[in-house]
């Protein structure tokens, strides 16, 4: 498989990903397997992958091992 961006080759790996539930909340996910292009870091999840994500997210991310504190930093003037 070819990156949609720069053409580069797809190799799959472990990562992980932020996305947004129901409330705009982030909800970390690890240990996602994906595709990431090997030149401009591009990352593809397939099919099943999504729709296991949608599923818990839709569940208010009620499975989750352990919460974390995320620092918030503003760049307004």
């Amino acid at each position: 498989m070819t990156c949609f961006e720069c053409g580069g080759e797809i190799i799959r790996k472990m990562t992980s990903f932020i996305m947004y539930d129901t409330d705009h909340k982030p909800v970390l996910f690890e240990d996602v397997e994906a595709g990431e292009c090997t030149q401009c870091g591009e990352k593809y999840l397939d099919g099943h992958t999504v729709e296991k994500i949608e599923k818990i997210l839709e569940g208010g991310a009620s499975g989750s091992t352990r919460e974390i504190k995320v620092p918030v930093i503003s760049l307004a003037a």
